[in-house]
């Protein structure tokens, strides 16, 4: 089995978890999930069931579908 790079704990508001993306965007968390896989968004994953995602990769992405910014 793989291992994960470490990164540090989420704190402030530089990371969001894969829950608050998905309601963001108005989708499920398993298209948040696909999305990541097809390297349109990097999720970032400190333990095996926890995955999060940059503030700044997120605008990107909003940017991208002409969406408002966060």
């Amino acid at each position: 089995m793989p291992t994960l790079p470490l990164i540090p704990l989420p704190k402030g508001d530089r990371w969001m978890d894969i829950r608050k993306v998905a309601r963001l965007f108005g989708v499920q968390r398993n298209t948040i999930r696909r999305w990541t896989v097809d390297g349109e968004i990097t999720g970032y994953k400190p333990t095996k069931k926890m995955t999060y995602y940059m503030k700044s990769d997120v605008n990107k992405l909003l940017t991208s579908r002409g969406l408002p910014n966060i």
